[in-house]
């Protein structure tokens, strides 16, 4: 149950070890403020996060071994048979941070030697890693939402390995959809959290006064600008308004990232000027010239206004439909974020066979776009789109996609699953 000769956590059934926390991690769920920001939501979920990894730790601890761990917000009066598992800043005062950083404070560290054992963070939910790092070290597993996924190894005695190491996940993001929090947590799922989905129309940001008072800011479909849900991408006048109304909201509503994905759906401006932007990339999988530079070149002026009042934001975009394929001619602005969903391409084999001329494709589209920027996001489908019931493991393709799209840039993670995990185990935890 450990790597080599360790430290006791339970020794014959007696608890070793007891776990002490911070006492504000341990408060119960706290109501927000109405004008509460987006940091103070992230926050809140994070203690709570942190609070239900100690629970996690204390319980399957017990589960394991038959041992109570108790847990504590302040120091034993006398403990001098036990040692502490420090959690989040109480092992930071004890042991020191992280070693290793992570631009979105994902960096963990996991100390264990005579002084006890440290479980710290950049924050509330990387300290949460490094709890079921240790976990995982015991051979903990959680193959699926519920008990039934819940995988637990049996011992009277629980030995940890002395070590001290520090990491930081191996991406910025990882999202699995259906997953309850309880899966995600244990599974170390979170990062930083890209605004990519379909958005750009219903946001709001131009109100329908506007497009009436401009009726070439509405897309050109069939001969014709109506209020069709749908903007004309090459006309500049409609950029900088939708930039300047990011910027208004921004000013009163601070966020990290911004959505540009249109609508969902696959008919957008037919006019001249539209076609005009187009690199004449032929795109296979919808049967017509691929629209990404057009799309591209609109979602560059919006970045570069936007951008110049808040110069942190990020912007991701969906690479889909007919604006799947890596741009020909534009360059993105350094702050767009390309979240690639390929979901008019094959969904049953591996990039790496070369059997499948739509998969091969694919495997092009993600090295075009790792060309294209430092961040990429993938969207992988990971279900059957033909019957999502069936057993569908994709356990070689995943173990072959993924370093495939690391190696791409891919930094970004959100699959898309449906609520059957169990068609698709033990899939969905390999990947």
């Amino acid at each position: 149950m450990a790597r080599g000769a360790g430290l006791p956590l339970v020794r014959d059934g007696v608890a070793q070890v007891f776990i002490q926390i911070a006492p504000r991690v341990m408060e119960g769920d706290r109501k927000l403020p109405p004008g509460a920001t987006a940091a103070d939501k992230e926050a809140e979920s994070e203690r709570q996060r942190l609070r239900e990894s100690a629970r996690d730790l204390a319980r399957c601890l017990e589960k394991i071994s038959g041992a109570r761990i108790e847990i504590l917000t302040n120091s034993p009066a006398s403990s001098p048979a036990l040692k502490p598992i420090l959690i989040g800043e109480l092992a930071i005062q004890r042991f020191g941070p992280p070693a290793q950083k992570s631009p979105y404070r994902q960096g963990w560290r996991l100390v264990a030697n005579a002084q006890g054992i440290g479980l710290a963070g950049e924050s509330d939910e990387a300290s949460s890693y490094a709890v079921y790092e240790l976990l995982d070290q015991l051979g903990c597993r959680w193959f699926l939402p519920g008990d039934l996924g819940e995988v637990l190894p049996e011992s009277r005695t629980v030995l940890i390995a002395a070590q001290d190491i520090s990491a930081v996940p191996g991406t910025l993001s990882r999202h699995i959809w259906y997953a309850d929090e309880a899966f995600r947590r244990r599974n170390r799922q979170g990062g930083f959290k890209l605004s990519a989905g379909h958005a750009l129309e219903i946001s709001g940001y131009l109100r329908k006064e506007q497009l009436a008072a401009h009726p070439d800011w509405n897309a050109e479909i069939d001969g014709k600008r109506s209020l069709n849900g749908r903007y004309c991408w090459a006309n500049p006048e409609v950029s900088d308004a939708l930039a300047d109304a990011i910027i208004a909201r921004l000013d009163k509503t601070p966020a990290r990232t911004v959505s540009l994905s249109p609508d969902d759906g696959a008919r957008f401006c037919e006019c001249a000027r539209c076609r005009a932007l187009d690199a004449g990339d032929w795109d296979d999988s919808m049967n017509q010239v691929s629209s990404t530079d057009r799309f591209v070149h609109f979602c560059n002026r919006i970045a570069t206004r936007v951008t110049r009042k808040h110069p942190d934001v990020l912007f991701g975009f969906l690479a889909y439909v007919q604006y799947t394929r890596p741009p020909v001619r534009e360059r993105l602005h350094p702050n767009l974020v390309p979240l690639i969903a390929p979901i008019t391409y094959c969904r049953a084999h591996a990039m790496t066979d070369p059997q499948c001329s739509s998969r091969q494709q694919l495997r092009r589209i993600a090295e075009g776009w790792g060309r294209t920027s430092e961040t990429i996001a993938y969207y992988n489908y990971m279900f059957h789109l033909a019957e999502v019931a069936v057993p569908y493991p994709m356990m070689r393709q995943m173990s072959e996609e993924l370093p495939l799209l690391y190696r791409n840039k891919v930094k970004l993670w959100n699959p898309e699953t449906m609520p059957n995990f169990e068609s698709i185990l033990p899939g969905m935890w390999l990947a």
